[in-house]
């Protein structure tokens, strides 16, 4: 007669001498399986957090996630024109010494008002715009500072690709500077960009452009 098959049988078959020799086999079967989950899943956290990397060479994540000051400086023929600015709760303020302007995200894209359209090029306020510019560019050199550790990319951009971002007409296509200044763990706190060959087709007067962002405490 077969015998039914119940927790009570299966408890007293695991506990015999053939039935503990299955249960270990069982136990490491899934013991491996887990741990198997467990590392594709660090895996893919890994390959997420490192994906920036490869794409840059250095980190602009924080300046992407988290609130923090920074100034905004122009230099057009050495007139210069100070802003202090602060992003946070998804808008970037900034202020001089006559006015206050504030920057809001439109579906991913940084909007302004008719009164900020007299800052130029403001859109360089917006971090996601930034790397977008710097992917488009040509990395020309990287220097470490010895002393410091710190880092200094120097990158190339055409003009043709700077009509795209800033949707100006200028037909030349010269090329601008950036350089990205990094700490020693290549998170970036400065940019700088001379952007004169690209200026000096809207402006025939310019012989001098340059607009750098410092990033302060994060």
């Amino acid at each position: 007669m077969k015998k039914d098959i119940n927790i009570k049988t299966i408890w007293k078959a695991l506990r015999s001498d053939k039935g503990k020799k299955y249960s270990f086999v069982i136990f490491y079967v899934f013991f491996f399986i887990f741990l198997f989950i467990f590392m594709s899943i660090n895996n893919v956290s890994d390959s997420n957090q490192t994906k920036e990397i490869s794409s840059l060479p250095f980190s602009v994540k924080e300046l992407e996630n988290s609130n923090y000051n920074f100034t905004y400086q122009i230099n057009q023929n050495n007139s210069i024109v100070l802003y202090n600015g602060f992003k946070g709760n998804g808008m970037i303020n900034l202020s001089d010494s006559n006015n206050n302007y504030t920057f809001t995200y439109t579906s991913g894209e940084l909007s302004t008002t008719t009164n900020n359209n007299n800052i130029k090029y403001y859109k360089l306020l917006d971090i996601y715009t930034i790397k977008q510019i710097i992917k488009n560019s040509k990395l020309i050199s990287e220097t470490k500072i010895n002393e410091t550790g710190d880092l200094i990319y120097n990158y190339s951009v055409s003009n043709s690709y700077l009509n795209t971002i800033f949707l100006n007409n200028v037909s030349n296509n010269l090329n601008n500077n950036i350089i990205v200044k990094t700490n020693n763990l290549k998170v970036v706190y400065e940019i700088d960009f001379d952007l004169v060959n690209y200026e000096k087709n809207i402006n025939s007067d310019t012989h001098l452009f340059e607009i750098n962002i410092r990033y302060g405490e994060i």
